[in-house]
């Protein structure tokens, strides 16, 4: 991942929250790290989400693998909680909304029609690399599309929002933040291991967690000064000194 200018040493805003999300600091932009797997920038009221692959399911069904049943729905469930929980002005997905290059199957395509018309909040889709067959649902799901990139700030510097870290836009900005790895804490304590969904912070670049959790992820391998912030029992959590 390519990195940028360090984040301020103050990024870290250590009072401890009730609701399990972590306060960041990013160029100037208060952010929220959510234990939903998902970031809120609290001045613009913009809900960040980074690769649901909707999708996915239906996609490795057609091919003959054997795939529980509900993954759409736990996914789709986690994003109406935050809604509720936030109540966001708008959503920003950060790429891989699908990931079928054919487009949604008819059911994925039906079940997200249902639920965009029950939480019909503003959308926007910066696009992924799997997002090749979401063009022709974008009308029906009343989703934006904003390209390959987009912008968000009030208050600070702005921030740009890319589905591949490694992306670069135009404008000059401050931080970005991207989906695309799906981040993956490893940790060891005796005899136990995990493996968590986590956001990683490197220099000025955040990378969300995928919001689905059927995804495989890339382990991080923190470089000083980066952060890593673990998801586990429904909290978010700094593991950096964790994975030193």
């Amino acid at each position: 991942m390519r990195r940028e200018a360090p984040a301020d040493p103050t990024a870290i805003l250590a009072r401890p929250r009730t609701d399990g999300a972590m306060p960041l600091n990013l160029a100037g932009n208060r952010l929220l790290l959510l234990p939903e797997r998902a970031a809120l920038a609290e001045a613009t009221g913009t809900l960040l989400v980074a690769d649901l692959h909707l999708d996915k399911p239906e996609a490795y069904r057609r091919e003959g693998v054997a795939i529980p049943e509900g993954i759409l729905e736990e996914t789709l469930a986690r994003l109406a909680e935050v809604l509720e929980a936030h109540q966001p002005r708008e959503v920003v997905v950060l790429g891989d909304l699908l990931h079928s290059a054919r487009g949604a199957d008819a059911v994925t395509a039906d079940r997200f029609a249902a639920w965009r018309a029950a939480h019909p909040v503003p959308m926007r889709l910066v696009g992924g690399n799997h997002d090749r067959g979401v063009a022709r649902h974008l009308d029906a799901w009343a989703i934006e599309d904003a390209g390959n990139s987009a912008l968000l700030g009030a208050g600070g510097e702005r921030l740009g929002l890319h589905h591949d870290p490694d992306a670069t836009g135009e404008a000059r900005v401050g931080g970005r933040i991207a989906g695309h790895l799906h981040p993956m804490a490893s940790i060891a304590s005796g005899t136990r291991h995990l493996v968590l969904p986590c956001f990683h912070l490197a220099g000025s670049v955040l990378v969300l967690p995928a919001f689905t959790a059927f995804a495989r992820g890339v382990r991080v391998h923190p470089e000083p000064g980066d952060r890593v912030f673990a998801i586990a029992e429904r909290r978010v959590i700094d593991v950096t000194a964790a994975l030193g």
